[in-house]
C-alpha cells in the first residue's frame, strides 16, 4: 500500500507531500505476531492510553470522588507496569511510578498543585515531545 500526504509547509510556503510504501503481514501463529511486534510503537500507545486513564482519574478527583479518582491512578500504574514489562520499556515503567505516587496526592492541600502538574505531564506525553 503507498500513502500519500498532502500539506501546506509553513517554511517554504508551498504545497509538498511526503509517500510511504507500507506493507500488511497475517499469521495465524501466536508466536509469529509476537515476534513482530514493535515494542516502540506498542509502549507509545500504551502510554497514550495511560494518559486518558489518568485524565479520566483526574475528572473523578474534580467531581470529588477521591476513592474512585485513587483506584483509577493505582489501578493505571498497574496496568502500565504490566505493560512495561512486555515492552521492555523503562519509560513504561517511570509512568508506572508516578502514577503511584499521584495517587497518593489527590487530597490535601496540594491537590491543586499535584493537578497542575499531573495535566502538564499528560500534555508532554500525549504530544509526545522530546524536548
Amino acid at each position: 500500500v503507498k500513502v500519500t500526504a498532502t500539506y501546506n509547509n509553513m517554511h517554504t510556503k508551498k504545497k509538498d507531500s511526503l509517500s510511504q510504501q507500507i506493507s500488511i503481514k497475517y499469521s495465524q501463529s501466536k508466536d509469529k505476531a509476537n515476534k513482530s511486534i514493535d515494542n516502540k510503537v506498542m509502549s507509545a500507545a500504551v502510554e497514550y492510553i495511560g494518559v486518558a486513564n489518568r485524565n479520566r482519574a483526574i475528572k473523578l478527583r474534580d467531581k470529588g470522588d477521591i476513592k474512585a479518582a485513587r483506584g483509577a491512578m493505582r489501578a493505571n500504574a498497574i496496568y502500565l507496569k504490566k505493560k512495561a514489562k512486555r515492552y521492555q520499556s523503562k519509560r513504561l515503567e517511570n509512568f508506572s511510578e508516578t502514577q503511584k505516587y499521584d495517587a497518593d496526592k489527590v487530597t490535601g492541600p496540594q491537590w491543586n498543585k499535584n493537578r497542575k502538574l499531573m495535566r502538564k505531564d499528560n500534555h508532554r506525553r500525549s504530544t509526545q515531545q522530546g524536548y
